[in-house]
Protein backbone atom coordinates (compact mmCIF):
# COMPACT_ATOMS: atom_id res chain seq x y z
CA UNK A 1 0.00 0.00 0.00
CA UNK A 2 1.10 3.02 -0.90
CA UNK A 3 0.92 7.10 -0.73
CA UNK A 4 -0.20 6.99 3.20
CA UNK A 5 -0.01 10.33 4.71
CA UNK A 6 -0.40 9.78 7.83
CA UNK A 7 -1.11 6.75 10.69
CA UNK A 8 -3.86 4.37 9.50
CA UNK A 9 -6.52 3.76 11.62
CA UNK A 10 -8.52 0.33 12.05
CA UNK A 11 -12.49 -0.34 11.52
CA UNK A 12 -13.92 -1.67 15.04
CA UNK A 13 -14.52 -5.13 13.29
CA UNK A 14 -11.12 -5.16 12.18
CA UNK A 15 -12.09 -5.71 8.66
CA UNK A 16 -11.04 -2.12 6.75
CA UNK A 17 -8.43 0.64 7.62
CA UNK A 18 -8.92 4.19 6.99
CA UNK A 19 -6.17 6.59 6.25
CA UNK A 20 -5.06 10.21 4.31
CA UNK A 21 -3.36 10.58 1.01
CA UNK A 22 -2.05 14.18 -0.29
CA UNK A 23 -2.00 14.78 -4.09
CA UNK A 24 -1.64 18.05 -5.40
CA UNK A 25 -2.71 20.13 -2.40
CA UNK A 26 -5.64 18.34 -2.11
CA UNK A 27 -6.36 15.39 0.39
CA UNK A 28 -8.79 12.73 1.19
CA UNK A 29 -9.48 9.85 3.64
CA UNK A 30 -9.19 6.60 2.16
CA UNK A 31 -10.88 3.76 3.63
CA UNK A 32 -9.66 0.06 2.12
CA UNK A 33 -9.37 -3.51 3.54
CA UNK A 34 -6.81 -4.15 5.26
CA UNK A 35 -5.11 -6.01 2.11
CA UNK A 36 -5.06 -2.59 0.56
CA UNK A 37 -8.21 -3.64 -2.01
CA UNK A 38 -11.27 -1.54 -2.55
CA UNK A 39 -9.58 1.50 -1.93
CA UNK A 40 -12.35 4.78 -2.08
CA UNK A 41 -11.94 8.14 -0.71
CA UNK A 42 -14.51 9.33 2.00
CA UNK A 43 -14.20 12.79 2.50
CA UNK A 44 -12.17 15.04 0.69
CA UNK A 45 -10.38 18.36 1.55
CA UNK A 46 -9.79 20.69 -1.58
CA UNK A 47 -9.26 23.68 0.84
CA UNK A 48 -7.52 22.73 4.14
CA UNK A 49 -5.98 19.51 4.84
CA UNK A 50 -7.05 15.90 6.85
CA UNK A 51 -5.48 14.34 9.36
CA UNK A 52 -5.57 11.66 11.66
CA UNK A 53 -9.10 9.97 10.51
CA UNK A 54 -10.19 7.73 13.61
CA UNK A 55 -13.46 5.04 13.44
CA UNK A 56 -16.03 5.67 15.59
CA UNK A 57 -16.60 2.29 18.09
CA UNK A 58 -19.94 1.87 16.24
CA UNK A 59 -18.28 1.89 12.61
CA UNK A 60 -20.45 3.96 10.73
CA UNK A 61 -18.49 7.71 10.97
CA UNK A 62 -14.85 8.59 11.07
CA UNK A 63 -13.59 11.31 12.85
CA UNK A 64 -11.19 13.54 10.75
CA UNK A 65 -8.87 16.37 12.23
CA UNK A 66 -9.50 19.49 8.94
CA UNK A 67 -7.43 22.81 9.01
CA UNK A 68 -9.37 25.76 7.40
CA UNK A 69 -6.47 27.36 5.64
CA UNK A 70 -8.90 30.40 5.19
CA UNK A 71 -9.19 30.63 9.18
CA UNK A 72 -5.58 29.23 10.08
CA UNK A 73 -7.54 26.68 12.61
CA UNK A 74 -7.75 23.04 12.96
CA UNK A 75 -11.59 21.50 13.44
CA UNK A 76 -12.76 18.31 14.07
CA UNK A 77 -14.81 17.04 11.73
CA UNK A 78 -17.02 13.57 11.49
CA UNK A 79 -17.41 12.04 8.20
CA UNK A 80 -20.91 9.76 7.92
CA UNK A 81 -19.69 6.33 5.74
CA UNK A 82 -23.19 6.00 4.87
CA UNK A 83 -23.73 9.51 3.27
CA UNK A 84 -20.62 10.95 3.19
CA UNK A 85 -20.87 14.04 4.64
CA UNK A 86 -18.59 15.61 6.44
CA UNK A 87 -19.81 18.29 9.22
CA UNK A 88 -17.34 20.03 12.42
CA UNK A 89 -18.96 18.32 15.51
CA UNK A 90 -17.34 20.49 18.07
CA UNK A 91 -18.07 24.14 18.66
CA UNK A 92 -14.26 25.11 18.67
CA UNK A 93 -11.24 24.91 16.60
CA UNK A 94 -7.58 24.33 17.52
CA UNK A 95 -4.46 25.71 16.22
CA UNK A 96 -3.07 22.30 15.67
CA UNK A 97 -3.93 19.00 15.67
CA UNK A 98 -1.80 16.07 15.95
CA UNK A 99 -4.26 12.79 17.01
CA UNK A 100 -8.11 11.79 17.57
CA UNK A 101 -9.38 8.65 18.98
CA UNK A 102 -13.17 7.95 19.64
CA UNK A 103 -14.80 6.85 22.81
CA UNK A 104 -17.81 5.50 24.01
CA UNK A 105 -21.03 7.28 22.89
CA UNK A 106 -20.12 10.89 21.41
CA UNK A 107 -16.70 11.08 23.30
CA UNK A 108 -13.52 11.05 21.45
CA UNK A 109 -9.66 12.34 22.74
CA UNK A 110 -7.89 14.80 20.66
CA UNK A 111 -3.86 15.43 21.01
CA UNK A 112 -4.13 19.68 19.93
CA UNK A 113 -2.90 22.90 20.94
CA UNK A 114 -5.12 25.32 21.61
CA UNK A 115 -2.61 27.54 19.82
CA UNK A 116 -0.34 27.42 16.76
CA UNK A 117 2.35 28.82 18.95
CA UNK A 118 1.71 26.73 21.86
CA UNK A 119 2.79 22.88 22.88
CA UNK A 120 -0.04 20.08 22.33
CA UNK A 121 -2.24 18.69 25.12
CA UNK A 122 -4.58 15.60 25.54
CA UNK A 123 -7.71 16.90 25.42
CA UNK A 124 -11.01 15.05 25.98
CA UNK A 125 -14.37 16.26 24.37
CA UNK A 126 -17.49 15.69 23.53
CA UNK A 127 -19.21 15.82 19.90
CA UNK A 128 -22.39 16.90 18.52
CA UNK A 129 -23.19 13.25 17.09
CA UNK A 130 -19.77 12.09 16.92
Amino acid sequence: LEQIDCRPDFSPDGKQMTFVRYIQNHSAVIVAALDGTGQHPVGSADAGALVSPAWTLDGKRLLVGRLDWKRDAWEVCAIDLRTGTMRAILDRTFGGLLDLAALAGDAFLLVAADQPEQRPQVWLARGHRA
